[in-house]
Order: structure tokens, then C-alpha cells, then sequence
């Protein structure tokens, strides 16, 4: 190999090199994950916190007379993602990363839609892994909803994207039939 054919690849390692120091890792976009859903749980935890059928919305003391429903309508969900100073893209991989970590050690993960049904009390008398995956479940709405605010984007829920056919989960025409 000629010593210029040794320079282009060497420049090349080095080009290579300095785009993936730029890249943030998988570690450093998900550390970003509590402070980001902890910004946005005024406005988003308490849709988390629902059966399907009802909302459960907690009412601390609070001296200052502070309304919920005076704070939604002045929030400015663009304006909270610029102050983040997070792009898009990387909530994106965030919610993906919460999505994927939260099916993986969720022992009832098969179940996901059944157990969304089940009283919010009852499910925060699961244990370890179960009520940890329900902790990441709220986590992942609350970036889904967000992110719909934000981008329009329309993101998948948990038991919206199941691996295989639907049908084959669920029985022959059970996902066509609209009780």
C-alpha cells in the first residue's frame, strides 16, 4: 500500500473518529430522561394516571390556590422545548429507549392493554420489576403526548406495535370488531 493510500485511511479514521465523538450516546440521552419527564408532569403525569375510563387527578393543600387548569392553558409546549434545549429528534430516541426498557423488564408486558384497564390503585400495589415498568409506562406518555404537542408526531403507545401479527395475539377478527 503507497504512503498517500496510508494518509487517506488514516484521515479517514480521523474524520470517523471526531463525527462519533459528536454523537451522544445512548447513556447520556437517557440520563436526560427523569429531569425531561419531571419538567413536563404538571402538565402530562396526571393523564398517565387513569384507567381508560377515569382520570385520577391528586389535589395536595396547596396555599397558593394553584389551578391546574389555568397553567394548561397558558402552557406553551413549543416554548418548553426550546427552553430544554433538547432537540426532537433526541426525545424521540429518549420515548423509544423508555418504550424498549419498559417492555423488556415488564413481566406483564404481554398483557400491557389488559392492565391499563385495572384500577390506578391497584397497580401501584404491584412489585419490583411490574410497578417499576408502570413508573416508565407514565414516563413514556407523558414524552408521547408532548411530543404529539409539539411535532404532531403521532408515536406508537407500548401495546400499539406488538411484535408478530395482532391477529394471531388477540384471535381472528378481534382487532376489526369495535365493541
Amino acid at each position: 500500500m503507497a504512503e498517500a493510500d496510508l494518509q487517506k485511511w488514516g484521515q479517514k479514521i480521523v474524520d470517523w473518529a471526531k463525527q462519533l465523538a459528536t454523537v451522544p450516546t445512548l447513556s447520556s440521552t437517557i440520563s436526560k430522561a427523569p429531569i425531561v419527564c419531571q419538567l413536563l408532569a404538571n402538565r402530562y403525569f396526571f393523564k398517565t394516571q387513569s384507567d381508560r375510563r377515569t382520570i385520577q387527578i391528586s389535589q395536595p393543600f396547596r396555599p397558593d390556590k394553584w389551578d391546574w387548569y389555568d397553567y394548561a392553558r397558558e402552557w406553551k409546549a413549543e416554548q418548553e422545548l426550546k427552553d430544554m434545549s433538547i432537540a426532537p429528534e433526541i426525545l424521540v430516541q429518549i420515548h423509544d429507549t423508555i418504550k424498549a426498557r419498559a417492555r423488556h423488564i415488564d413481566p406483564l408486558e404481554r398483557w400491557h392493554s389488559l392492565v391499563s384497564f385495572v384500577s390506578v390503585d391497584k397497580r401501584k400495589r404491584l412489585k419490583n420489576a411490574a410497578l417499576y415498568a408502570q413508573t416508565l409506562y407514565s414516563m413514556e406518555a407523558m414524552l408521547r403526548m408532548f411530543l404529539e404537542e409539539t411535532t404532531g408526531a403521532k408515536l406508537a403507545a407500548p401495546d400499539e406495535n406488538l411484535p408478530g401479527d395482532q391477529d394471531s395475539f388477540y384471535g381472528a377478527g378481534v382487532t376489526q370488531n369495535e365493541l
